[in-house]
């Protein structure tokens, strides 16, 4: 038996075996290609900011939203990226405050997968299965690739004049054909964006070891950026707001920073990221450490400098499983492409189910008494 009719029993039922989780992670991948708008759309009152008004303050904004809940640390701060954006503080426990830039108002509260498209992601990020789901997502999205890889090798036709490049179907065909002929079609067009949405997809549970791959393949001998860690000293109330955005403004004066984000405790380094024209992710990935306690610069990450290991799955990897990397562009691709695992999960079970049923009308047509002749 040659190569090909093994990796076609292995097309088979790999995909009939991971089908279900693929369909879910291809339908709410497709959700989340405009989760932002989709977001807004949703909860109008979150995102109603006074867009005229020029802003407060980020400190004053962020004192805000920490006098609604004193009680707890803070873990991030979001800030706008355009004037239609709110300021969102997060603290422990995934609790989100909303805040008007302009006015410095409380636009609303809620927790990061307490709505719809925040249970949206933690589905197509871990199935909402915790480290449990994020295994098995790692393996569907592998499975995935191979899916794509080996289909792509098996449409490949024997003689030229035998390829499909397009549906041709004749009236009333049985849904076996219909189905045959929207797989082949559909996952030749689709293979190589699938390959690497996949291959992406995965990277993001296992990021070290994409990274030391890459590492591999470039050639990068020596180390990859690490976050530095702080002096030890003496813990105070910790760094106000403002000497972190200074700080980092400081060092990377052409940047525009998007997020803080803290360490648990009071202890530790803080990450300011920041974007500078020319990143492709797009929060940016620029990262400025500064001390908790006392907003000392104790290390930066320049991507420019950095090594392409390292970029290849920070930079790249994000904008690339997005569709962002390519603007609007992209994320129309992206849009069309996300539905196309589960279209093709279907046509292949229903091929399957259709060849099932014919083998078993022919074993039954062979079983069946033959007429004597007279």
């Amino acid at each position: 038996m040659t190569l090909r009719p093994w990796l076609l029993r292995l097309h088979l039922w790999l995909g009939l075996v991971c089908g279900l989780f693929i369909t879910v992670l291809s339908l709410t991948g497709t959700a989340l290609v405009y989760r932002a708008e989709l977001d807004r759309a949703l909860n109008p009152g979150l995102y109603q900011v006074s867009a005229q008004v020029a802003p407060k303050p980020t400190p004053d904004l962020v004192a805000t939203a920490a006098a609604r809940h004193p009680e707890l640390p803070l873990t991030r701060i979001n800030l706008p990226k355009t004037a239609a954006d709110p300021l969102v503080v997060q603290f422990k426990g995934d609790r989100q405050v909303f805040i008007d830039p302009g006015t410095g108002t409380v636009l609303g509260e809620r927790t990061t997968n307490g709505h719809l498209m925040g249970w949206v992601l933690d589905l197509h990020r871990h199935l909402l299965a915790g480290e449990t789901g994020n295994q098995i997502v790692e393996w569907a999205s592998i499975a995935l690739f191979f899916l794509s890889a080996s289909g792509l090798i098996l449409w490949l036709p024997r003689r030229l004049t035998q390829a499909k490049f397009k549906v041709a179907l004749p009236p009333g065909a049985p849904y076996q054909r219909v189905s045959r002929e929207w797989h082949l079609v559909l996952g030749l067009y689709s293979a190589v964006f699938l390959m690497i949405a996949s291959w992406t997809g995965a990277a993001f549970v296992h990021q070290d070891r994409f990274v030391a791959f890459y590492a591999w393949a470039t050639g990068h001998q020596g180390p990859m950026p690490e976050a530095p860690k702080a002096t030890a000293k003496a813990l105070g109330p910790g760094a106000p707001v403002a000497a972190v955005l200074d700080a980092a403004a400081t060092t990377f004066p052409g940047a525009s920073p998007t997020s803080i984000r803290y360490p648990k405790g009071k202890g530790g380094v803080i990450r300011v990221i920041m974007k500078q024209p020319g990143d492709v992710h797009p929060n940016g990935n620029t990262w400025v450490y500064v001390d908790a306690q006392d907003a000392r610069v104790v290390g930066v990450l320049d991507p420019a400098k950095a090594p392409l290991a390292w970029k290849l799955f920070y930079a790249y990897n994000y904008a690339l499983h997005t569709g962002e990397i390519a603007g609007p562009i992209g994320r129309l691709v992206a849009l069309v492409v996300s539905p196309l695992p589960a279209v093709l999960c279907l046509t292949g079970t229903l091929m399957f189910f259709g060849k099932w049923r014919a083998r078993r009308r022919t074993a039954a047509a062979r079983q069946a008494p033959q007429p004597v002749g007279s």
